[in-house]
């Protein structure tokens, strides 16, 4: 768990962004990562474990701030689900990566292959351009309408954006916004999805997959099954770049849930039964690994909600077609 992030990155990831810019806070969050190869390669103290473990988790909440945002100001309307679901097909690729390779090679192999990644993924980073709305912001009109006018390829359009942008850069728009009902709204739907994914229980089932495969009892071996497992996560959430805006946020949101929710209980009553010295024979030893795939491929599919933005225009829009309606 203290790979996951380092709680002070929350604070200063946001500065992080504004000041240097979306396209340089990407390469940066790198950095963490090649330290940290560094110290699992080289290191030959447990301390240095968990030092590179720390900045794994600085360097994935640098990442998971950043990239969103990005994909988010990069993209058009028309993709931005699409788009931001990027985030999270690579992650379960990476997953699909290490859990088919890593039962198979050293400890030292792998984390020299662990760093061979993070240096190939670093160097494509650096010739990402920056953000049409964050050149905006940083008084560059000129350079973020061109590049608007080369990522949306029309003129008009990207006149249309920048438009945009000048009213959701003026403070008083800004302020009204923020004391806002549908922004307070937004902001509590948010904390609320972000909650329940955190206790949803997933990262448990990611951490021990070889457990629960071995607890199975098959023939099929735990490496093997983890390997299948993590390859329809990287299936379903490759999906999920199709379905986000032709199916819609939140429909994909509650069956996503509804689905992991049948997983949990599966692996939960096999391990209350097993530990309650049940015998367990038959088909009942395919509920875990069966309830593990339901957790996993409803995970990948997750869209993972909206961005605040988004859910307040989406609300916004709603409130105003009611009361044109009265």
């Amino acid at each position: 768990m203290i790979g996951k992030a380092d709680p002070r990155s929350v604070f200063i990831t946001p500065t992080m962004v504004n000041f240097l810019g979306r396209k340089y806070t990407i390469p940066f969050s790198f950095l963490p990562h090649f330290t940290a190869g560094l110290l699992f390669i080289f290191g030959r103290r447990f301390w240095m474990v968990l030092a590179g473990r720390l900045l794994c988790g600085l360097g994935n909440a640098v990442l998971f701030y950043a990239v969103p945002i990005y994909s988010s100001e990069i993209a058009s309307k028309e993709i931005r689900g699409s788009l931001g679901t990027i985030l999270q097909v690579s992650c379960s690729l990476g997953f699909l990566i290490m859990v088919s390779i890593g039962p198979h090679l050293s400890y030292l192999s792998c984390n020299i292959m662990f760093t061979i990644f993070v240096v190939v993924t670093f160097i494509p980073s650096l010739f990402v351009p920056e953000t049409p709305y964050c050149l905006f912001i940083k008084g560059k009109t000129e350079e973020s309408t061109k590049l608007l006018s080369s990522l949306r390829g029309s003129k008009s359009l990207a006149d249309e954006e920048i438009s945009a942008y000048t009213s959701t850069t003026d403070e008083t728009i800004i302020k009204s916004k923020i004391i806002s009902k549908t922004f307070i709204k937004a902001m509590m739907i948010l904390i609320i999805l972000s909650l329940l994914g955190m206790i949803s229980g997933h990262n448990c089932v990611a951490f021990y997959l070889q457990t629960i495969c071995i607890s199975t009892n098959s023939s099929l071996s735990p490496e093997l099954a983890t390997a299948v497992v993590a390859f329809l996560s990287f299936l379903a959430s490759c999906s999920s770049s199709f379905t986000t805006d032709r199916c819609g946020r939140k429909p994909i949101l509650c069956w996503t849930a509804l689905g992991m929710s049948f997983g949990m209980i599966g692996l939960g009553t096999f391990f209350y039964l097993k530990d309650s010295d049940y015998e367990i024979t038959g088909l009942i030893n395919f509920v875990p690994l069966v309830s593990m795939i339901l957790v996993v491929i409803f995970y990948g599919a997750e869209t993972k909600g909206k961005t605040i933005f988004e859910i307040q225009e989406a609300l916004g829009a709603k409130r105003n077609k009611f009361e044109t309606k009265i």
